[in-house]
C-alpha cells in the first residue's frame, strides 16, 4: 500500500485488523509524512510484521508503487502481493482466496470494485480571486474512524456509529441526506446522499438559481453484513452501496522479475497475465472526492486511462494552464484559464474524457463555492480502459477502427490473455485471412 501520515491513526488500523488473519506481513510505502512512532502505534492492531518503506512524494504514482515491487523482488522465493489503496478494503471472500494461493504463478487476478459513497462536506479550496478563504482546522481522529481525504486537507471527525444526524455543518457547508427508515448505523440500499452548498452571493446574483449548489446520489442496494460492519468500524452511519462488475483492478499478483508498474495516474501492472475474479473489494469515497480525483486524473494523465495527448482538450489545457502540477492547479488561485478552457469545451460530451471533464466542472464549484456561468451536461459514453490499445491493434492489422462487437470481445480478452495471444487471434480471424493472407 502506498499511503501517508494522515492515515496512520484513521484508516490503517482498520486495514490491519481486517487483513491480519490472511496475510503474513504488511508493506507500507510512506510518502515522507509518517510520524516517528508509526510502527510502534500500528503494531498494537496486528501480530504480523509491518514493513515501512519511505519515498518522498513527488507526484509519481508509478515510482511510489514500484517501491514495494522492488522490495519484494529482493526477498526471493514465491511471493504473492495483495494491493489495496488507503480507501480500498478487501472483502472476506477476496482475503480467503488470497490466503489459499500456492506456487502457481502463471497469472494474477483482477477483482471488481464495489462502491461505498458517503457524506462528508468538501473543504473550501483556493478561490483567492473570489476573496474566499478556508479555515485552518486540524482535528485528529481516534484510531479506527474515517476521514476520507485523498489530499492533505484538514481531517474532520467522523460521525460516531449510532448517532443520528441528518446534516453536517462545517465552514458554511451543509451536507444533507435523506434516508429510508432503518436501524441507526445501517446505511446502504435506497439511500440518498449529497450536498447543498451555499455559494458566493455575487455568483448567486448573476448565475445562481437559489444560492445553492446541489448534488445527490440516490439508489444503491442493501449492503452485505460485512459492509455494514466495515462502515461501523470506520464511523460511517449514512452511505450508499453499489455493486459493480464492469471495472476490475489487477490487485492480486505474483512477484516476478518482469512485473512492474507503468503509466501515469492510472498506472498499469505489466509483466503478468490477468485473470478476472468476482470477489470484490470496497472503495470508499465522498461525492466531492470522486470529482476531485477526476480533476487530478485529467491534469496528470489526460483523463480516461492515461489518454495524454490522445485527448485534444488535454493538449489545449497544457497550453493554457501556467502549471500542470496537480498541487499547483488544485489551489485554483486563478480561475481565468480554466474558465476559458471550459467555455470552449462545455458542449463536448460523449467522449472517453467527458466524465472527468464533468468532474472538473463540479469540483471547481465545490472548491470555490461558486457557480460556473454555463452548463456542462452529464452525457458521456462508458469509458473503456483499453479502447485505444484495441483501436491501435485493429488499425495496425486490419487497417480500420474496431466495430462494437470486436471492441467488446477483445477488451474482455485484454484482461484474460497476453498481448501476443490477442495479436495471434486477430491474425487468425476470417477478416484478416480473407483480405491480407497474401501479405
Amino acid at each position: 500500500m502506498i499511503t501517508e501520515g494522515r492515515f496512520v491513526k484513521t484508516w490503517l488500523p482498520v486495514h490491519l485488523k481486517l487483513a491480519s488473519p490472511y496475510v503474513d506481513r504488511f508493506v507500507l510505502v510512506d510518502d515522507g509524512t509518517f510520524p516517528p512512532d508509526t510502527k510502534q502505534y500500528l503494531s498494537q492492531f496486528t501480530n504480523r510484521d509491518i514493513v515501512i518503506l519511505t519515498r518522498k512524494w513527488d507526484n509519481c504514482h508509478v515510482c511510489q508503487r514500484n517501491v514495494y515491487i522492488d522490495y519484494l523482488k529482493k526477498e526471493g522465493g514465491v511471493q504473492w502481493c495483495l494491493v489495496m489503496d488507503s480507501d480500498e478494503f478487501p472483502s472476506r471472500q477476496l482475503l480467503e482466496f488470497y490466503s489459499k494461493l500456492g506456487d502457481d504463478v502463471t497469472t494474477g487476478y483482477a477483482t471488481p470494485s464495489h462502491d461505498i459513497r458517503y457524506n462528508k462536506p468538501p473543504p473550501l479550496e483556493g478561490g483567492k480571486n473570489l476573496n474566499i478563504s478556508s479555515e485552518n482546522t486540524k482535528t485528529e481522529l481516534p484510531a479506527g474512524q474515517l476521514n476520507g481525504h485523498e489530499e492533505r486537507e484538514p481531517i474532520s471527525p467522523a460521525i460516531p456509529a449510532g448517532e443520528e444526524r441528518s446534516s453536517t455543518h462545517k465552514r458554511g457547508v451543509t451536507a444533507e441526506t435523506s434516508v429510508n427508515p432503518r436501524p441507526s448505523g445501517q446505511g446502504g440500499g435506497q439511500i440518498r446522499i449529497g450536498y447543498r452548498i451555499p455559494i458566493d452571493p455575487v455568483f448567486t446574483y448573476y448565475f445562481g438559481d437559489n444560492g445553492y449548489l446541489e448534488e445527490k446520489v440516490s439508489g444503491g442496494e442493501e449492503p452485505p453484513d460485512e459492509v455494514k460492519k466495515l462502515a461501523e468500524a470506520l464511523g460511517i452511519t449514512e452511505y450508499a452501496f453499489f455493486r459493480q462488475f464492469d471495472f476490475k483492478k489487477l490487485n492480486i499478483f505474483p512477484i516476478l522479475d518482469q512485473v512492474r508498474y507503468e503509466g501515469t495516474v492510472h498506472e498499469a501492472l505489466v509483466g503478468v497475465k490477468s485473470t478476472p475474479l468476482n470477489y470484490p473489494y470496497y472503495h470508499i469515497k465522498a461525492l466531492w472526492e470522486v470529482h476531485r480525483d477526476g480533476f487530478r486524473n485529467y491534469v496528470e494523465g489526460g483523463s480516461g486511462v492515461n489518454l495524454g495527448d490522445k485527448n485534444p482538450h488535454y493538449v489545449e489545457m497544457k497550453q493554457m494552464f501556467p502549471s500542470m502540477n496537480w498541487h499547483d492547479v488544485r489551489k485554483l488561485e486563478d480561475l481565468t484559464p480554466i474558465l476559458l478552457w471550459f467555455y470552449m469545451n462545455a458542449g463536448d460530451t460523449g467522449h472517453e474524457w467527458s466524465s472527468e471533464t464533468f468532474d472538473i466542472y463540479m469540483y471547481i464549484q465545490y472548491a470555490t463555492r461558486s457557480v460556473l456561468p454555463f452548463k456542462y451536461e452529464k452525457t458521456w459514453i462508458l469509458e473503456n480502459p483499453v479502447y485505444f490499445e484495441i483501436k491501435d491493434l485493429y488499425n495496425a492489422i486490419l487497417h480500420r477502427d474496431p466495430d462494437p462487437s470486436g471492441l467488446e470481445s477483445y477488451s474482455k480478452a485484454f484482461y484474460e490473455k497476453t498481448l501476443d495471444e490477442i495479436i495471434e487471434s486477430i491474425l487468425k480471424s476470417d477478416e484478416f485471412l480473407s483480405h491480407f493472407s497474401n501479405l
